[in-house]
């Protein structure tokens, strides 16, 4: 399946905890927090938060920008700038979803901005 179909979908468990799956069209995986950037969390239920700002909701906006954008031109955005524009517009309760393209389109508006226009 086409990777720009890739979906991601957050909810909040029965026992509080915040879930993110991610799929292809495909059967959903659940998203973890890279084990190489995040050993101290990557495998706790507890990784993932949005709606406020926290770690958790830091290491998803890093999750989801590796993911969608591929780690080289992750590495060119803050997480701390998608997590306030993006994660934290989500409410605490409810069900929210994103395209990798809906990060992709974040992606290029925010370099759009950051790119000097000439005068």
């Amino acid at each position: 399946m086409d990777p720009q179909s890739r979906w991601y979908r957050g909810w909040i468990g029965v026992g509080g905890e915040f879930k993110v799956m991610a799929s292809n069209g495909s059967t959903p995986e659940v998203l973890k927090a890279d084990v190489t950037e995040f050993h101290d969390r990557a495998d706790r239920l507890d990784s993932f938060d949005w709606g406020r700002p926290s770690r958790a909701a830091y290491m998803l906006a890093r999750t989801l920008l590796v993911d969608a954008l591929g780690r080289p031109t992750a590495d060119a955005f803050d997480p701390a700038d998608f997590m306030d524009q993006v994660l934290m517009r989500f409410p605490m309760g409810p069900d929210w979803q994103l395209t990798a393209a809906d990060i992709r389109r974040w992606a290029a508006a925010t370099r759009s901005e950051a790119t000097p226009r000439p005068r």
